[in-house]
């Protein structure tokens, strides 16, 4: 089962940490980068093991860089896609685009042969395979945060995420105001932001 099916909140607390990331350094804010780049760290390893296309690791890491600073500069948020969704995507189609500007120069069929012998299927599901090792690293320290909310919040989170709860069914069962609970949710989140960004949260 893809993590974020199983753990969604995964998903929510850490694309809150990369969209302010993103976001002060757009505004100019550019100390924040290297931190950037350790949250989508995962992402970067996985996408150049798969799809890097120069020799050395070097190559592709600094290529892959490149394309982050690019993509920081070209992100709209009102788009309604993810800072992580949107470099993944820049990233994978930046290799794939210098494979195809090399064909008229190499032998396609073969330099690119482990490309094609990546199943179809595979591509299709290339979200949650890149989307399970960029949170699975997370499940401990997002435990540890956990335990440091309030008992109001840790109560709320757990009810929602890991027993599958909605808020409008906790707002009848226990006869409270959904809006208060949706804000309730927010703060849990952004706190939970707060002790993930933490250097030592375990």
């Amino acid at each position: 089962m893809n993590i974020y099916n199983k753990y969604p909140i995964f998903k929510e607390v850490n694309f809150i940490i990369l969209e302010e990331l993103v976001k002060e350094i757009k505004t100019g804010n550019k100390g924040l980068s290297e931190q950037l780049i350790i949250e989508l760290k995962p992402l970067i390893l996985y996408t150049i093991k798969k799809y890097g296309y120069y020799d050395t690791f070097e190559e592709n890491y600094q290529s892959a860089m490149v394309v982050l600073f690019e993509s920081i500069k070209e992100f709209d948020p009102l788009k309604g896609v993810t800072f992580a969704a949107y470099y993944k995507s820049q990233l994978f189609y930046y290799f794939m685009n210098i494979v195809k500007k090399e064909k008229d120069h190499i032998d396609f069929t073969q330099e690119t042969s482990s490309l094609d012998q990546i199943p179809e299927e595979e591509y299709k599901t290339i979200d949650s395979h890149v989307e399970d090792i960029i949170w699975r690293e997370e499940r401990t320290k997002l435990y540890a945060a956990i335990k440091k909310l309030r008992p109001r919040q840790k109560w709320l989170i757990e009810s929602h995420y890991f027993q599958g709860k909605k808020l409008i069914e906790l707002s009848k069962e226990y006869n409270l105001n959904y809006q208060g609970l949706v804000k309730l949710k927010a703060r849990s989140l952004i706190t939970l932001k707060e002790y993930l960004q933490k250097p030592h949260n375990m």
